[in-house]
């Protein structure tokens, strides 16, 4: 018996525009609270995709976003803030990020990013 191929949705796919923070990204530490957000991915196979999930850990200049995508072999991987954008519009379009350089304990040291508060169409991204 000859089985069809899987379809390239249900198979594991290299994130061409994973993108990650400049410094160690074991030291940024989780999201109290994720948010959600929708995410911009350009797989290997598929092309590109805005693709719902949830950003759980983020930088100055990288946003680790959570996904429940057969196509992604770990459950999360990083990309550019100008990638993810907030799923919920009426919520401020700034996050609360803390910079890896900070000093550990430094908590009260944060910064604000502007974050999209909805994805570009397709023909912007």
């Amino acid at each position: 018996m000859h089985s069809a191929p899987l379809p390239t949705w249900l198979r594991w796919q290299r994130v061409l525009n994973e993108h990650w923070p400049s410094g160690p990204a074991y030291l940024v530490p989780v999201a109290p609270a994720p948010i959600p957000v929708r995410v911009g991915v350009v797989w290997a196979t598929d092309g590109r995709e805005w693709v719902d999930g949830l950003a759980v850990r983020w930088t100055r200049d990288a946003v680790m976003v959570q996904l429940d995508e057969p196509r992604l072999g770990p459950l999360a991987t990083w990309f550019a803030p100008h990638d993810v954008a907030r799923r919920d519009a009426s919520l401020p379009v700034e996050v609360i990020v803390r910079s890896v350089t900070d000093p550990p304990g430094h908590d009260q040291q944060a910064h604000s990013v502007g974050v999209a508060a909805s994805p570009p169409t397709d023909s912007a991204w």
